[in-house]
């Protein structure tokens, strides 16, 4: 008897490592739902959270397309420049571990939106033998409804995407 449950427990203790350990993308940006809150008429704190969770998902799992999907490539301010910012730190840092959290979201007069958002990153230079460091980041976040959705068009600071230590 005392070996069947050690058994059984064996399995289910195996079966819940299995599934915890399963590889595959990200529940997020691909979370379903996502692109219908960013594809709203009107500005909400749901799309705040989208945006930011885009933007911390995309550092924190190296993926240049998840971090880009919360801009608009062809009305956001220096989108060129951007991009390249955030290939350079992503070639300078082989790993982030990002918390991020939406501060305040409002819809301003000319219909666009301000988010401000608050951002802990730990980054693990890509050189060995390198230690990881931490820094925060206050963002501020201009969103506005493009074409593609609600996205972002703006933010400050400039150098958010600038690998420095």
């Amino acid at each position: 008897m005392n070996k069947r449950i050690i058994f059984l427990s064996l399995i289910l203790v195996t079966a819940f490592a299995a599934a915890q350990t399963g590889s595959g993308p990200s529940p997020h940006p691909t979370r379903k739902g996502d692109e219908k809150i960013l594809q709203q008429e009107t500005f909400s704190p749901a799309v705040a959270d989208v945006l930011v969770a885009r933007i911390g998902d995309g550092l924190a799992e190296h993926d240049r397309k998840a971090l880009l999907s919360a801009f608009d490539k062809n009305d956001a301010q220096d989108y060129t420049a951007m991009k390249e910012q955030i290939n350079a730190i992503m070639e300078a840092y082989r790993a982030f571990r990002v918390h991020n959290s939406v501060g305040s979201s409002a819809l301003n007069a000319d219909g666009t939106a301000t988010i401000h958002a608050s951002f802990q990153i730990e980054q693990q230079p890509a050189a060995d033998n390198t230690l990881p460091f931490r820094r925060n980041a206050e963002l501020t976040l201009t969103a506005a409804r493009t074409k593609s959705g609600w996205r972002v068009v703006s933010f400050s600071p400039a150098n958010f995407f600038i690998a420095t230590q």
